[in-house]
């Protein structure tokens, strides 16, 4: 299974996919210090005895990172993937602006793959 995890400025969401699936989504909040031992209790909460195999990490508030890399390895034993190691906008011919987070990203890629062009992203 891939377990997803986009880090917001307010909330952090989940979704865990079974191939293609989409099977589960849960969010946290991601303000103020919640605390690394709490975030895993709530992750683990969530998942149970699922079996991740991947984890993707999109994230729009660096200092995460680092948090989420390290519960990735104390929860699963997996070296996250971070969408701005895997997509490049030049390749994908995206034009996206310089300061845009990975949400918009990510949302350009989707719409580039279920719609074509030409498209026009517009996060709210």
């Amino acid at each position: 299974m891939l377990l997803t995890i986009n880090i917001g400025n307010t909330s952090i969401w989940f979704g865990v996919f079974e191939r293609e699936k989409l099977t589960r989504t849960f969010r946290l909040e991601s303000k103020g210090n919640i605390g690394v031992q709490k975030y895993k209790q709530n992750i683990k909460k969530h998942l149970g005895k699922d079996p991740i195999h991947e984890i993707v990490i999109s994230s729009v508030v660096p200092a995460h990172n680092i948090i989420f890399k390290q519960i990735a390895m104390d929860l699963f034993e997996k070296k996250p993937l971070f969408v701005h190691d895997l997509i490049n906008p030049k390749i994908l011919r995206i034009k996206i602006r310089k300061n845009a987070g990975e949400d918009i990203l990510c949302n350009a890629v989707a719409v580039k793959t279920l719609y074509g062009y030409p498209s026009v992203v517009i996060d709210l």
